[in-house]
């Protein structure tokens, strides 16, 4: 990633790459991300983990210092979360 720093890119990760701390550092670099975040990963509050008991179809969103965490249910007893530094104004110009 080193050659497109502050050149404002945006990079999309799996879960494997994404986590707030490479989130932070990306944003310090002017480069945004998004990507799904692991089920095993410390930095999310624990009201984004259970999808057992929360209702089909459902999102959870939390915002915070540039960060968007998305907590979707697209099946029974089963959630997607995705990480997100890209501002909504970037979409809409």
């Amino acid at each position: 990633m080193e050659p497109l720093f502050g050149i404002g890119r945006g990079v999309t990760t799996d879960n494997f790459f994404t986590s707030v701390q490479t989130a932070d550092f990306l944003l310090q670099k002017n480069i945004t991300m998004t990507g799904t975040l692991g089920a095993k990963k410390p930095d999310i509050p624990a009201m984004m983990e259970a999808a057992k008991g929360r209702d089909l179809l459902s999102s959870k969103f939390i915002f915070s210092d540039g960060l968007a965490v998305v907590s979707y249910v697209p099946k029974k007893n089963k959630r997607v979360r995705v990480l997100s530094t890209q501002l909504l104004e970037d979409f809409i110009g």
